[in-house]
């Protein structure tokens, strides 16, 4: 039906612009809520993998532990196919090393992480076997040495997310004195390194 008057006219027009007004402002606070959404959690790939003893590592002995053993072939296997996991490589007789494994291992334990460990030196899954290919892979995480040649270095805890090698750290954090090392600044650093992984 027809309004009758400029005055229902007039009423008519008002009502249409508040409902289409009221329509655009949902629709935009359906846009603005989408555009807010965090980022979806990354799921850690299966790999083939094997149980570990961890005892060697200081500490670790009697520590129920979030890493599970594999090989250089798998960590290169994740890359490629686009997978997604945290990778620990390191050696029982690195001093640095014997010190990371602890913080990295309650990083994991307060997030219900596992890290796929490499241990170096593995006489069955050795990474010298893959040593080029995986410093090829690993390259734009990787430290510079003195002679300006991008080297892998131990300790090596470092993420792959979606095939492509993300958030690494090298190393330790030692504390302002210089002389031991500074645990919670470590835990910070690893909690960044396994960011995506966590809600």
């Amino acid at each position: 039906m027809l309004p009758r008057n400029s005055a229902e006219t007039s009423a008519a027009k008002q009502e249409y612009h508040s409902v289409r007004n009221r329509i655009l402002i949902l629709l935009l606070l359906v846009l603005a809520l989408a555009g807010c959404q965090r980022p979806k959690t990354l799921e850690i790939t299966k790999l083939e993998s094997f149980p570990v003893d961890m005892s060697a590592y200081k500490g670790m002995n009697s520590v129920k532990h979030r890493f599970v053993g594999t090989s250089p072939k798998e960590l290169l296997r994740c890359i490629e196919e686009g997978g997604s996991a945290l990778f620990y490589i390191g050696d029982t007789d690195c001093a640095n090393c014997q010190e990371a494994v602890r913080i990295i291992n309650e990083v994991a334990e307060n997030h219900d992480l596992s890290v796929y460990y490499i241990f170096a030196y593995d006489k069955k899954y050795p990474l010298s076997a893959y040593h080029e290919e995986v410093q090829a892979a690993l390259e734009p995480l990787l430290p510079t040495d003195e002679t300006g040649t991008k080297r892998i270095k131990m300790p090596l805890f470092f993420s792959v997310e979606n095939g492509v090698p993300s958030e690494a750290f090298i190393g330790l954090a030692i504390d302002a004195t210089g002389t031991s090392v500074d645990r919670e600044k470590m835990i910070r650093i690893y909690e960044k390194v396994i960011g995506s992984f966590i809600d």
